[in-house]
């Protein structure tokens, strides 16, 4: 594996969510829990679990999650791309830094 070396290997909205995931400011969670009026947004609203990037993207059933990646990693086989064990908001953190 080789580390991207061009910014335009990924788009535009690809590197803005990346690097808000990375820099833990999308508005949700904590975010939401510093404004008194607004903290109750603070909490997923079907589970009542603190409002995450791992929960809305992983663990969230709701927005069926797990339907969505299962998706995603059949997709990946069929294209004999290699599918990361044990994968998460971390691993996608980390995913733009290796090219296979």
């Amino acid at each position: 594996m080789a580390l991207l070396t061009n910014r335009h290997d990924l788009s535009t909205n690809i590197r803005n969510f990346l690097w808000k995931l990375i820099h833990d400011t999308h508005k949700c969670g904590k975010y939401w829990l510093k404004m008194a009026n607004l903290s109750e947004r603070g909490a997923c609203t079907k589970c009542r679990t603190p409002e995450t990037m791992q929960h809305i993207v992983f663990n969230y059933k709701a927005n069926q999650s797990a339907v969505i990646w299962n998706i995603t990693k059949k997709l990946c086989e069929m294209k004999e791309i290699i599918w990361p064990e044990g994968l998460d908001i971390t691993t996608i953190m980390a995913l733009p830094l290796l090219k296979t």
